[in-house]
C-alpha cells in the first residue's frame, strides 16, 4: 500500500519562474486556473506575459460575438491588473470552441510566442480538463515542445505547470496562495459577464481551498499543479502524459480473479442452460409419446379384449 504523501504533496512549493508565460484557452482561465500563481510572480518582480487563445464569444450566445469578444478583452485587462500585471494580455481572437479547427496555426503561433518570450515557466490548462479548447491548447504545446528539436537549443531550462479549472487531477505540485487569495478574488470578479452565467469565483474557491488539506494550517488557499519539464515533455508520448496527470489511487486490496480460459458470457451460459432444458422436455415428451403407443396397443390386442369382457361378466368391467 502506498502512503499518502506518495500520492498528494504534504508540503507547499515555491514554483517561480523568471519569466512566466501564461497560456489561457479564454478569458478568465488565466484567474481561475492559476491566478494566484500569475500574483506571486508579479508581487516578485518577475516577468509575466498572458496569452490568451479565443476570443471566449461562445459563452453565452444572447450576446453578439463581436460585443462579446471587446467585453472579454477588457475584463481580461482589468483582471490582469488585479493580480498586479501591467503588460497587456495577448489576444489571438481564435473562435471560441474552435480550437480544434486551428490546431496548426495555433502551433505555429505558439511556437513563436516561445521562441520570442524564451520563457522557463509556462502555465498551461492540463490535458484531462472537460472543455476542448483547453485540451486542444494543452496538446498544441505539447506537440511543439514534443517534436520541435530546435526549440530545445532556442529555450532555457524550464518547465511546464499544468493547471486545473474544469477537472481535479492528481498534482505534484502545491502553491499557498493564502497572501494572494484576495487578489485572485478580485480578478475572478472582474469577469462579470461570466460569473454572471455561474459562479466560478465559488467553485474555484471551493477547489483552491481543497487543495489545502494536506498542507499546514497557515495555508488557506492553495493552487494545485502538474508539473513537468521541457525534456521530460519532450521524451514522454502524449498518452503517457494523460495518464501521468489522472488521479492515481491505491488499488484494489485483493486482485480480481482472472477469468478462465475461454469462458462463456453470462448470456452464453444462460442460453447454453436454456437449451439444455428444451432437449429435456422434448425427451420427456418423446418417453410420453412412446408411453401412450404402448397403451394403444394394449388396448388393441385380443388379451386385452378377454379382459374386459371377463370384468363385464363379473361385473369388474
Amino acid at each position: 500500500m502506498l502512503q499518502e504523501n506518495e500520492l498528494v504533496p504534504f508540503e507547499a512549493k515555491l514554483l517561480l519562474g523568471e519569466r512566466l508565460l501564461v497560456l489561457a484557452p479564454h478569458p478568465d482561465d488565466e484567474a481561475l486556473g492559476c491566478g494566484g500563481l500569475v500574483a506571486l510572480h508579479a508581487n516578485a518582480g518577475k516577468q509575466v506575459h498572458v496569452v490568451v487563445a479565443t476570443d471566449g464569444s461562445a459563452a453565452d450566445p444572447s450576446v453578439d460575438a463581436n460585443t462579446a469578444r471587446t467585453l472579454r478583452e477588457r475584463e481580461t485587462s482589468l483582471g490582469l491588473a488585479r493580480l498586479g500585471v501591467s503588460r497587456p494580455a495577448e489576444f489571438l481572437g481564435l473562435p471560441d470552441r474552435l480550437l480544434a479547427s486551428n490546431l496548426d496555426s495555433l502551433r505555429a503561433t505558439l511556437r513563436e510566442i516561445l521562441l520570442r518570450q524564451r520563457p522557463d515557466l509556462v502555465a498551461a490548462p492540463s490535458p484531462v480538463e472537460l472543455h476542448p479548447d483547453h485540451v486542444v491548447l494543452a496538446r498544441a504545446l505539447f506537440d511543439v515542445l514534443h517534436g520541435d528539436a530546435a526549440l530545445r537549443s532556442a529555450l532555457p531550462p524550464g518547465s511546464v505547470a499544468f493547471y486545473e479549472v474544469g477537472q481535479p487531477f492528481q498534482p505534484n505540485a502545491l502553491v499557498d496562495i493564502t497572501g494572494v487569495s484576495e487578489a485572485k478574488e478580485a480578478a475572478i470578479a472582474c469577469h462579470a459577464s461570466q460569473t454572471g452565467l455561474r459562479d466560478y469565483g465559488r467553485f474555484i474557491r471551493g477547489l483552491n481551498e481543497f487543495r489545502t488539506m494536506t498542507l499546514g494550517a497557515e495555508a488557506r488557499v492553495a493552487e494545485a499543479f502538474v508539473v513537468a519539464s521541457f525534456d521530460e515533455l519532450r521524451t514522454m508520448p502524449w498518452s503517457e502524459l494523460c495518464a501521468f496527470v489522472l488521479p492515481r489511487w491505491q488499488g484494489r486490496l485483493e486482485p480480481d480473479a482472472a477469468p478462465e480460459p475461454n469462458a462463456p458470457s453470462l448470456r452464453e451460459e444462460h442460453n447454453l442452460a436454456a437449451e439444455k432444458q428444451t432437449a429435456v422436455i422434448n425427451d420427456l415428451y418423446r418417453e410420453i409419446e412412446r408411453l401412450n403407443g404402448i397403451v394403444n396397443e394394449v388396448h388393441r390386442s385380443r388379451l386385452w379384449k378377454l379382459r374386459e369382457s371377463f370384468g363385464r361378466l363379473t361385473g369388474r368391467g
